[in-house]
């Protein structure tokens, strides 16, 4: 494109080449970091298209485990919850949105886990990472029949679990230590056997 003479004497000393590359830079960046959004936004990002499952990475020793952090929550149906009044149980701490596509599609698994293992002592706490309204998660706990405790989470909450990203589960054990931490979409079958092998542990 040609400019007009005075036109090109207010233009920036910058050619094509450059231009293009510096828009390059810009939405590269975005890309490797989606953290970088509009302010107000939340800071733990939500996925909501389709992935393959990630394999689980198996329990961690138990030598080198450590003790979840505290973490005692309202849920969304006014009950006071605590990690601690689950000792003795192993618990799926699940990180997760009503609005998170990946999230969704876990929630069925953990209701057939509780169904399969609840007498054998695992529990379901849910935290609703994206910090959504109660009136927005009500609605859906009813429709996908979600019969265990959950809360809204806050910033610190997220901290303390390195909660980054949505879908995030943890299985902590009988101790009360974490025992396994799985980001994104789980591997059902893998996530069922590490349960396994936490309730046998005494």
């Amino acid at each position: 494109m040609t400019y007009p003479t005075n036109v090109r004497k207010l233009m920036p000393a910058i050619d094509l080449n450059s231009f293009r590359l510096v828009t390059f830079i810009a939405v590269a960046l975005i890309l490797i970091d989606p953290t970088l959004q509009s302010p107000g936004q939340s800071s733990v990002s939500v996925s909501s298209q389709g992935s393959q499952p990630r394999a689980a990475d198996g329990l961690i020793p138990i030598q080198a485990r450590k003790h979840a952090p505290d973490l005692s929550v309202t849920d969304i149906a006014g009950n006071r919850v605590a990690l601690s009044q689950y000792r003795g149980k192993v618990v799926l701490l699940d990180f997760w949105a009503v609005d998170c596509g990946l999230c969704v599609i876990e929630i069925p698994w953990w209701l057939q886990f509780d169904k399969r293992y609840h007498d054998e002592g695992l529990r379901l706490i849910g935290i609703d990472a994206a910090e959504e309204s109660p009136s927005h998660i009500k609605p859906f706990m009813q429709k996908a029949q979600m019969n265990y405790p959950v809360a809204v989470g806050n910033k610190d909450i997220q901290k303390r679990f390195q909660v980054e990203g949505l879908p995030k589960a943890i299985l902590i054990d009988r101790q009360g230590r974490i025992a396994a931490s799985q980001d994104g979409l789980a591997d059902r079958d893998a996530f069922a056997r590490d349960i396994e092998e936490l309730l046998r542990e005494q």
